[in-house]
This record gives C-alpha cells, structure tokens and sequence, in this order.
C-alpha cells in the first residue's frame, strides 16, 4: 500500500475558494422566484450603490391603474402608443423595460430576470430615483421604516406578504396580512371603490401577494399597525 499524502493546505484552501466562487457565481445568475430575488437584491444594491455601476431606469406609471384617473385626449393616447411602438423597435432584445404600468409587469420583472439585471434597477417615480429594493418591501421592513419615519413622504409602496383574514363590512373591506414578529399589515379598500374590487375576502385568505398603495400608520390601544390603501383589484397581484 502506498503512505497516505497530505495535501497542502494552501491548495485545499484554494480549492475551497474556487468552489464558493463558482457556488456564488451559480446563484448570482441562475432565475429566482420573487421572493427569493426581493431578498438579495437589498444586500447586493447596498454594495452596488455608489461604485458606479451601470444603473437600468424604469420609470413607474402607475396613473391608469386608479379608477379616478381623468385619461388625455385620444391624439395623446395615439401619440404615446406610438412612442411606446417606436421604443420597443429600438430595443427588441431588451430583458428590462423603459416603463411599467402595472403590478403584473412588474411581478413579470422579477419572474423573468437573473439577479445581476435585477440588482441594477433603478424606479423614477415621482420625481426620485430610488433602488428597487428601497420600494419593494417585506412587512417588517415597510412597518418599521413608516413607524421610524423613513419613508419618502406621500410616495406609494409596494408590500408582500401572506393574506390571512379578509372581511367586507358596509363601508370598508380589510385584507390582513399574517403577523410577522408582531408586525401588523392591513390593506384598506373603502366603500367606494368596492365596484372596481372583484375578489370576494374569502377568496384571497391564504395568498401570497404584493400590493401597490399609499402607506398610513394607525394606533389602536397602543397597538401600531401599518395600513396600505388601494383602489381596485388591480392594487393587487398574487405571487408564487
């Protein structure tokens, strides 16, 4: 039999370097779900921000999406819709869009892009640039950032989570998110919105969802609960 060889600790050490190289390059690349993309690309913006990076624009217009929104002219509509042709034949290839106007293309975003494309997504809205990590949030850290006061002032946002009870009374329907650490999600539908909401509360108990809309806190007994306001189902979009 031959004597057992030790190998070198310098190699076995760079062996194992090569191996997480190649573990973290897989992951960095490879489609995730939403859930999954909402968590990383937070830590991996917080490193990109900053160095120079090449950042990919998206504007948010989300204007139609609300039942009271008062649409221009027809010329207007034509105009834009030819832009919109003229822009789409400019980047055919493109895995990102110049804007999106709805919660389904912008769950589409995250379903159809690796993290890299993901984690250089940049959202004007409003006025401010702000990385898509920063208005994409989870409950906790939407709860947290109203209730500390760090949210950009009368800016809507967007919040997932798990429905766990949803009731329609006369003037207003609740749609409550599970508790996470105590944390309190409501989304408030009031009654005069109710003909543009089609989902009945029974049917939305148990999915996973995100949701666009204005943030406000509420207190009650002490308890502070977070509640996001929205218009029409189409505030509403279910996950996987």
């Amino acid at each position: 039999m031959y004597p057992e060889q030790k190998q070198n600790p310098l190699i076995l050490r760079h062996q194992e370097n090569i191996i997480q190289s190649i573990v973290m390059i897989a992951e960095f690349f490879r489609t995730l779900d939403f859930k999954e993309s909402l968590q990383k690309i937070e830590d991996y913006q917080k490193e990109l921000i900053g160095t120079g990076f090449k950042e990919n624009i998206i504007r948010l217009n989300f204007n139609k999406m609300d039942p009271e929104y008062i649409s221009k002219s027809t010329e207007r509509a034509a105009e834009d819709k030819s832009k919109a042709e003229e822009r789409i034949k400019v980047k055919p290839d493109s895995s990102t869009p110049q804007t999106v106007t709805s919660l389904k293309s912008v769950y589409k975003l995250f379903v159809s892009n690796d993290l890299d494309i993901l984690s250089s997504i940049i959202i004007s809205v409003k006025g401010f640039k702000i990385p898509i990590s920063e208005l994409i949030l989870g409950q906790k850290s939407l709860h947290h950032k109203l209730w500390n006061d760090e949210l950009i002032p009368r800016m809507p946002y967007f919040v997932y989570g798990k429905i766990e009870f949803a009731v329609k009374r006369e003037k207003v329907m609740y749609i409550n998110f599970e508790k996470i650490d105590d944390t309190k999600i409501t989304v408030v539908l009031f009654d005069k919105y109710f003909k543009y909401f089609s989902h009945e509360p029974e049917s939305l108990i148990g999915k996973d969802v995100i949701v666009w809309g204005d943030v406000r806190k509420n207190s009650f007994r002490d308890v502070h609960s977070t509640e996001v306001i929205i218009k029409s189902d189409k505030y509403i979009e279910f996950i996987n």
